[in-house]
Order: structure tokens, then sequence, then C-alpha cells
């Protein structure tokens, strides 16, 4: 880890860097924020484009929250159709200028490898029959999720409504069984997931 202070103005960045591959593990820049100028959308391009430009490809955004002046957005790698949940890198933007003052790739970098995906045994119909008939689906898509056991399951993600509240469902693309359901509750800064 490496920290270095700037005296002009007293904030602080810190970086860690891989011994082997000479990779940024994290970055963190502690200067003050102005006010908010950055809309959450341009905060994601930036983001995204900026990874693009220190190599990472395929990255898409999952989830964004905003605080203090600055958005936190999380990127998971994609391959072919499928999202893996397993490679994800955290970008923070400061809204008041765009500039990048946070990075955070240790899931990726720890995670990443060439997989073969192989094509799921259900159906994405096979697998909606295994949710309940209450809920509204809006959205779906195959996702490679980590598991408690630090091992990786196929699932179809599966995002609906029931009621009022908001969920993320995982059902096992092979065997049909429910891995994971998160509820999402929707914040004027952000998406919780729980």
């Amino acid at each position: 880890m490496r920290s270095i202070r700037n005296n002009n103005n007293n904030h602080e960045i810190s970086a860690a860097v891989s011994e082997k591959g000479g990779n940024i593990i994290w970055y963190f820049n502690t200067r003050n924020i102005a006010k908010s100028t950055i809309k959450r959308e341009e905060a994601i391009d930036i983001a995204q484009s900026f990874l693009k430009d220190i190599g990472y490809e395929n990255m898409v955004p999952t989830y964004t929250m905003n605080y203090e002046g600055q958005s936190v957005i999380n990127f998971a790698y994609k391959e072919g159709d499928v999202i893996i949940y397993s490679d994800l890198i955290k970008v923070k933007v400061a809204l008041d200028n765009g500039e990048i003052i946070g990075l955070e790739t240790e899931g990726f970098l720890t995670n990443h490898h060439n997989r073969n995906i192989k094509k799921p045994e259900l159906t994405e119909t096979d697998a909606k029959e295994r949710l309940s008939s209450g809920i509204k689906i809006e959205h779906m898509r195959l996702a490679i999720i980590p598991t408690a056991a630090k091992k990786e399951v196929l699932c179809y993600e599966f995002k609906g409504k029931l009621g009022q509240d908001n969920y993320l469902i995982y059902i096992d693309a092979d065997t049909g069984k429910e891995i994971q359901i998160l509820l999402m509750v929707q914040q004027e800064d952000g998406t919780l997931v729980m």
C-alpha cells in the first residue's frame, strides 16, 4: 500500500497494487467534494469509460449508490449473455467534476478466469415455473453468482415485483432449485439490496 498526501489541500490518495501483474487492487482519493453537478447516468458512463481505458472490457453496471457527493457503481463481468457477479469491480465517481476517486478490483482480480459456461439444463420457461405465481417478472437474464461455499452457480436471475416490493430471485439453471432471494429497496440515492 502506498499513500500520498497533498499538503496544499490536505487530502490523501492511497492505493494498493498487486505484486504479480502490477494491477491496482484499490485506490482512494479523500479530497473534499463540491456541490454535485453530474447525474447518475453520466457518472455510470464516466466509470464505464474509465474501466475500458485501464483495460477492463465487458464490464456492465449492476448497481449504483449515491452519497455525500459521490456515486459508487458496481460493475460485473459479462461473458456472452451471462453476467458474472463473482468478477466484481467498484468505481467511485465524484459528482462535482466526474473525477474517479475510488476503485476496487479485488473481486475481479481474485475470481476472474476463463470459464466454460455450458448451456443450462432448464429453459427460461422451466425456471419461471419455479417462481411464486404472484410475482410479476420485469426482467430475466442468466447470471453466475457466488455461493457461501465459495462456488459459483449458473442461475436465471429474475427481477420482479410482489405487491409493493421488488425482488431478485435466483433459480439454479440446471436443477431449478431456488438459490437466493434478495429484497431491493429503492431509495432516492440508489438501490439497497438485502
